[in-house]
């Protein structure tokens, strides 16, 4: 957690991330809510924190936070490719649903190999600052639920994100973020350290 320490200080929980538009994030809003009223046992995801995540850094020291910040501005970072929702899912699967999502698309396929090599180098920068490589394949996606605990209602929620569309408006990625989260009692909330264009 954020208040824990280490030798060099406190820890800070990061990630790189794509923020969505308004109208996109509002889309996948409308869709949390048309499943919310199954009343599964499941944090959705406040609208405010629905985000792409690029690299989930997990708990940095002071110094490699320092460090993290530096790494994105040296090169252009090819931003300026449009993006949308598109799809259901749920890992690992959706008969065994924990963490539920909508998948990502590019407008073309050369888009999607452009957020494909931003990733690759937000896990450079990882491995930069002394993490070690991510061991799974990068499945873009917007997490819109964790599943707390099995009930009657997930099997309604999955139904429903089976038969479901999903297919938000475009949204151009012109920023790339580094956030930190920091849990309270309402959940996690996100505090953009850094912006890069």
């Amino acid at each position: 957690m954020n208040n824990q320490h280490h030798l060099s200080g406190p820890l800070h929980r990061c990630f790189f991330a794509l923020k969505f538009s308004p109208e996109a994030t509002a889309y996948l809003a409308n869709i949390i809510n048309q499943l919310r009223q199954h009343n599964a046992d499941v944090a959705w995801t406040p609208q405010r924190n629905i985000h792409l995540t690029l690299r989930f850094l997990g708990e940095i020291t002071d110094q490699q936070l320092r460090r993290v910040r530096a790494l994105p501005g040296i090169a252009p970072l090819g931003l300026g490719f449009a993006l949308r929702a598109s799809g259901l899912g749920a890992f690992p699967t959706l008969r065994s649903a924990r963490v539920l999502w909508a998948g990502v698309e590019g407008e073309t396929p050369d888009h999607r190999q452009q957020l494909g090599a931003l990733q690759q180098r937000a896990e450079e920068w990882a491995q930069e600052i002394g993490l070690r490589p991510e061991g799974k394949r990068y499945i873009p996606h917007l997490t819109l639920g964790r599943v707390r605990n099995p009930s009657p209602g997930l099997r309604s929620v999955v139904d429903a994100m089976t038969t479901g569309e999903c297919y938000s408006p475009l949204s151009t990625i012109g920023q790339l973020l580094l956030v930190r989260s920091v849990l309270s009692e309402r959940g996690a909330e996100y505090q953009v350290l850094e912006e890069w264009e």
